[in-house]
């Protein structure tokens, strides 16, 4: 009977900020922006493309022009996602200049 794999460490790929440097306003957006991410943006394109390429083959039943709506839905997705990080990306500012803890951010 074969042991069950150990779970994967999500701790190694993660770096954590020191508490104690000094708060300045390059600190805390180099922080804000590792934080943040581009999460969002990417989330709201590959969601923006599969709904406009499924929604536009079901109206249209042509595939060029579901691959157009599909374009469509990134670009519009994009646009929200970025939108979110960009609300992210200013709370985690904040936390920083105010000294609040800071939040291990992918290496």
């Amino acid at each position: 009977m074969s042991q069950p794999a150990a779970p994967k460490s999500q701790t190694s790929n993660l770096y954590q900020w020191p508490q104690n440097e000094p708060r300045t306003e390059i600190f805390c957006d180099q922080y804000a922006r590792a934080a943040t991410g581009m999460r969002g943006t990417e989330q709201g394109s590959r969601t923006g493309t599969n709904l406009g390429q499924g929604l536009g083959y079901i109206g249209t039943r042509d595939r060029k022009q579901a691959e157009a709506f599909g374009m469509i839905g990134a670009t519009l997705g994009a646009s929200e996602g970025r939108a979110q990080d960009q609300e992210f990306y200013s709370y985690h500012f904040q936390e920083c200049r105010t000294g609040g803890r800071l939040v291990p951010t992918p290496k």
